[in-house]
């Protein structure tokens, strides 16, 4: 679904296009309802709603309302109009008022979607910024402790550089676990295992000459 959503409510169809698209729907969904008319033997307007709730969510700029028109003509014109009296007008007056407002509910409904959609994307970006930043402060701040190790003593100058080290193996760690556009799907025993053996690494003690030792 969430690659249905941009599809739906990303596209830049021209007007024209999506109005054409809105009436063809709207046509298909006619011919459906006398097809059932026909069958059933009295007149109903049911599967036109689903026509204009269609064309009101999948495009915009009024195609909703567009459809709700086409539909209130469909329907009195499946409606027996050689009796027009109070109950064909209140029948089809009903069901003008319910096509204009399942129209209006398509349109309101595709908007909050899009606002959602975006509010998505921008907290999406905001981590991306804020991973971004962090895993470049941790590499600022381990250069710097790097920089001092060098003009320190040989035994501050070591701990400086160990600590240097678990800072950068930090900043690896961290950049592992957050979150990238490819990480719906993960291979859990090569990043457990990367993981851990980055962890032991930033724990391990340093041997002579500040070289790790491993067991």
């Amino acid at each position: 679904m969430n690659k249905l959503y941009p599809l739906l409510l990303e596209h830049h169809l021209p007007v024209t296009v999506r109005y054409f698209l809105a009436v063809a729907i709207m046509l298909v969904c006619s011919v459906m309802q006398v097809s059932l008319q026909m069958l059933a033997g009295h007149p109903s307007y049911f599967l036109l709603l689903p026509g204009i709730f269609l064309s009101g969510l999948v495009f915009d700029r009024g195609t909703g309302i567009l459809a709700a028109i086409i539909a209130v003509g469909v329907g009195a014109y499946l409606g027996d109009g050689s009796r027009i009296g109070i109950e064909y007008l209140s029948t089809n007056g009903l069901f003008a008022v319910t096509a204009a407002g399942t129209a209006m509910v398509a349109e309101f409904l595709r908007l909050e979607m899009k606002r959602v959609m975006q509010a998505d994307k921008n907290k999406a970006l905001l981590l991306q910024e804020m991973a971004h930043r962090t895993k470049n402060n941790l590499a600022v701040l381990s250069a710097m402790i790097r920089m001092q190790a060098k003009n320190a003593e040989t035994a501050v100058g070591l701990v400086l550089q160990d600590t240097a080290r678990r800072i950068q193996i930090a900043a690896e760690v961290y950049d592992h676990l957050s979150v990238k556009e490819d990480s719906r799907l993960v291979n859990m025993r090569y990043f457990l295992n990367d993981v851990v053996d980055k962890i032991f690494q930033s724990l391990a003690p340093l041997g002579p000459g500040g070289v790790r030792g491993h067991k």
